[in-house]
């Protein structure tokens, strides 16, 4: 109930104490060796089809079978599209997913973004036959009269976003062994990356949405260095 000045204040304050990641955790580094075995990059990559495909079979879908394929969407628009949990929540169908000729684009105003940087994903082919899909055949059951976001939650709204990032742990654990949170595909897209490109931090960058390069070097250099 403080006022708009003791508020700036305090924020002012937050901002003096905030801490910064500046580096890949212990915990985040021994998850991305595990992606160094392609048997488990190969069952990662295809585990949004897998998952997708089996809640389409039951017919109609449930209402935990469809929650079940919007964490299967989810995890494939993050596999191409490595965005913050709070942009992938608040999707918008009008907004956010943008039809050009006959593919998709995922674009994230300046103001939607965390740092500010807008942000634009051509999705492939693939996931935007998913979406299309799920749209049609998974989407209903749980979207409420006049909904605008790709994944709604129970009373047609957004998702909750922690209920939302744990469906999406616990399916990846599931299908995966490995329990992976939706910020942890950002580090696994840029990893997965690296084997193929050491050293082009550019494009990690610019898949990311950092804003300067150095951001990208402190978080990732040395860990293509097997590679290279």
């Amino acid at each position: 109930k403080l006022g708009s000045e003791e508020i700036k204040a305090f924020a002012n304050l937050c901002r003096l104490v905030r801490f910064e990641q500046t580096e890949m955790t212990g915990h985040n580094l021994a998850t991305l060796e595990l992606f160094k075995d392609p048997i488990l990059v190969l069952r990662f990559q295809n585990l949004p089809r897998k998952v997708l495909n089996q809640t389409m079979r039951v017919s109609p879908p449930t209402q935990i079978e469809a929650f079940r394929a919007s964490a299967a969407l989810a995890i494939a628009i993050l596999q191409s599209a490595p965005i913050r949990m709070e942009n992938l929540n608040n999707i918008s169908l009008s907004r956010n997913l943008i039809n050009r000729g006959r593919g998709v684009t995922l674009v994230f105003e300046d103001h939607e973004v965390k740092n500010k940087k807008a942000l634009e994903y051509p999705l492939p082919t693939r996931v935007a036959e998913m979406i299309k899909k799920y749209l049609t055949r998974i989407w209903p059951v749980i979207a409420g009269p006049n909904c605008d976001v790709l994944f709604p939650g129970k009373d047609g709204g957004p998702r909750s976003k922690a209920g939302f990032g744990e469906m999406i742990s616990i399916t990846c654990e599931r299908e995966l062994g490995i329990r992976l949170t939706a910020h942890q595909f950002r580090h696994i897209c840029g990893f997965l990356f690296l084997q193929r490109c050491p050293g082009d931090y550019e494009t990690i960058r610019l898949l990311l949405g950092h804003k300067s390069i150095q951001t990208t070097i402190q978080f990732y250099a040395g860990m293509e260095t097997e590679a290279a």
